[in-house]
């Protein structure tokens, strides 16, 4: 019998019940040997796709959500300094964007390049590190761009539950990138949608989003439409909630364009010298920030415009009383300004995670 070989079992004159322990300490040495691989050997790569299949945002949502009120409220509970800024000149950034968050049990950090000029590439790529908060131990490396993309719809649907009117059912998205499809997904997931507009400045990848939206498990084709719309104006016209999801450096929607009751979720200026919104909406909107300190550093929606960011959404989703009057001094036009969190990377990443173990 040569155990160091396993693939080999006995020799043949090894009886039934020789032959039969023999087997169940193989066994034992592959499950050894295949732990201790786990634990030392090469952390797992996670891939989009593998993400794609384990995610859905009806457990993302309230993931995100949490993290949103522990940023906001909990701030004993969770470590995240502001995110390092490396500027590639005119074309992208590089960000590192570490968190350790007590509540979701995640230590993480995300290094993504976001090159917004991107064609035959997506504009966010890089990676997530999961690490154990006990030990310090990698876990896993994940996609950047996938949990970006999802958490970053999941916190704009989070966004549109508490500020949009709960009966919304037209959706316009402004863009035509994997943002505008995740912002239909999420949304959709909250909202019983029947119309969905869309603009983007290329034809030929509006009319792309327009049938990869139409092939979604979320659109209900006896429910729904989708409209190709040639301007941004015709997109928004009647649209309860909107999302803007460009890489345009000068604002692509002002406030004469929209109804009186409307939600913005504005999600592609992430520079200080680009803007989505132009200031007729800032100034007239109720404006939400998933960071005040963000959005007054690096949103142009906000520094351009000089806007006041009258709450975080965590902080309204944990004490709306406290915005009633601000929110009805301002009609009924809301915004939420995301520029994303390293808690909701984390979160998103320990998620994926657990998700993962339980197969």
């Amino acid at each position: 019998m040569y155990l160091s070989n396993l693939s080999y079992v006995s020799e043949p004159a090894l009886d039934s019940l020789t032959l039969a322990v023999s087997i169940e300490i193989q066994k034992k040495i592959t499950v050894t040997m295949a732990t201790t691989q786990q634990q030392h050997g090469t952390p797992p790569f996670i891939s989009g796709q593998e993400i794609k299949g384990l995610l859905s945002y009806e457990d993302l949502i309230p993931t995100v959500e949490r993290s949103l009120i522990t940023y906001s409220t909990k701030k004993s509970e969770f470590c995240q300094p502001m995110r390092t800024k490396v500027d590639s000149g005119s074309t992208g950034l590089l960000l590192t964007m570490p968190c350790y968050s007590a509540p979701d049990s995640a230590l993480a950090c995300k290094l993504v390049t976001v090159f917004p000029g991107n064609t035959d590439l997506p504009s966010h790529q890089g990676i997530v590190t999961l690490f154990d908060p006990e030990s310090g131990s990698l876990q896993a490396l994940m996609d950047a761009e996938e949990i970006t993309c999802m958490r970053t719809a999941a916190a704009s649907a989070v966004a549109s539950r508490h500020l949009a009117h709960p009966q919304s059912r037209t959706l316009a998205l402004l863009g035509s990138g994997a943002q505008a499809f995740s912002h239909f997904e999420a949304i959709a997931t909250l909202f019983a949608i029947e119309c969905i507009r869309v603009h983007s400045r290329n034809p030929e990848k509006r009319a792309a989003l327009v049938e990869k939206i139409m092939l979604s498990a979320k659109f209900k084709p006896d429910v729904m439409k989708v409209e190709d719309c040639e301007s941004a104006k015709a997109a928004v016209d009647q649209a309860d909630i909107v999302c803007t999801v460009t890489s345009s450096r000068d604002p692509v929607l002002r406030a004469d364009w929209l109804p009186r009751l409307c939600h913005v979720n504005a999600v592609g200026a992430c520079r200080p010298d680009q803007r989505e919104l132009d200031e007729s909406v800032t100034s007239a909107a109720f404006l939400v920030a998933d960071s005040r300190e963000s959005a007054s550093s690096e949103s142009g929606d906000v520094i351009v415009n000089k806007a006041t960011v009258h709450a975080e959404l965590g902080e309204l989703i944990a004490h709306p009383e406290r915005f009633r009057e601000a929110r009805a001094s301002r009609g009924g036009l809301t915004v939420f300004k995301s520029l994303g969190l390293g808690i909701e990377d984390a979160a998103t990443a320990r998620l994926v995670w657990d998700l993962r173990m339980k197969e």
